[in-house]
């Protein structure tokens, strides 16, 4: 295994939408994503089996009233249209008026560690990550990218940071809704000794609702199927303090098949072990 570190990543305008009903949260799922794309990109059986995502800071864009976040909306390019035949579209008196695209952007600093295989030729990785985009945002600086030949190194080259953990233990009460656990979760008082501060959720996976199959306008010919984001509780943990309590391997997320017919995919870090939802 090699490591391949990307640190002290600034990210522009990056996506914190991570679902229709969910603002903010780390990007989890979007850094593995990146790793993917670079071993795509790589080619030669390169393959990421791992990632650590590291939290510097996050800058939400938006304003704040009285406690309540309002993001910055934007126009989107097409104007809004007269009503349909059912009468179910938006329409405006003004006919030239723009229609609003939902969005929910901060600006991110971050840092990426990759496990990888069959990837050694880190100039080539550079110039992918040069021009990569982190969650739909442009990336616009980041320390010197390397490959370490050991994750306790890998974390040395970033020095601090908030390591994001997996909290999915606490979901696991099957007396309750995991969606009911979540939310009583995210909204608790924080109680010392309990382990229950700086929690937050975010998009750890995707289940598949409709079949694979080809379709139109899929990309490089690839099978295709509608998806929706599967929610997951994490905590950002210092860096330091982690490595001092825990085994650096237990930082990295791994990817998981949840369920091969339904198509459930997720991230996992390995320091407990659950049974498959």
């Amino acid at each position: 295994m090699s490591y391949l570190v990307f640190p002290r990543v600034r990210v522009q305008a990056a996506n914190m939408l991570a679902a229709s009903f969910l603002m903010g949260g780390p990007p989890v799922f979007a850094a593995y994503g990146l790793g993917e794309a670079l071993c795509f990109h790589l080619g030669g059986g390169a393959k990421v089996t791992g990632m650590a995502l590291i939290h510097h800071n996050r800058e939400a864009l938006g304003q704040s009233f009285y406690g309540v976040f309002s993001p910055q909306q934007r126009r989107a390019a097409a104007f809004t249209f007269g009503k349909s035949a059912n009468g179910s579209d938006y329409s405006s008196k003004n006919p030239h008026a723009l229609s609003l695209q939902p969005v929910a952007c901060t600006h991110l600093h971050v840092s990426i560690i990759w496990e990888l295989e069959q990837v050694s030729d880190v100039t080539e990785a550079r110039d992918f990550l040069h021009g990569a985009r982190l969650s739909g945002g442009l990336v616009t600086g980041h320390g010197e990218i390397v490959f370490e030949n050991s994750l306790k190194a890998a974390f040395d080259r970033v020095g601090n940071g908030y390591v994001v953990k997996d909290r999915r233990d606490m979901l696991e009460n099957k007396a309750k809704n995991q969606a009911e656990l979540l939310v009583e979760a995210l909204g608790a008082k924080p109680v010392a000794g309990e382990d229950n501060t700086w929690l937050s959720a975010t998009c750890l996976g995707y289940a598949a609702i409709t079949p694979f199959e080809h379709r139109g306008g899929a990309r490089g010919g690839y099978t295709h199927a509608f998806a929706e984001p599967l929610v997951g509780m994490v905590q950002y943990r210092s860096l330091r303090q982690w490595l001092k309590e825990a085994d650096a391997e237990e930082a990295l997320w791994r990817p998981v098949w949840l369920d091969d017919r339904l198509g459930a995919f997720v991230l996992r870090q390995e320091q407990t072990e659950l049974e498959d939802m």
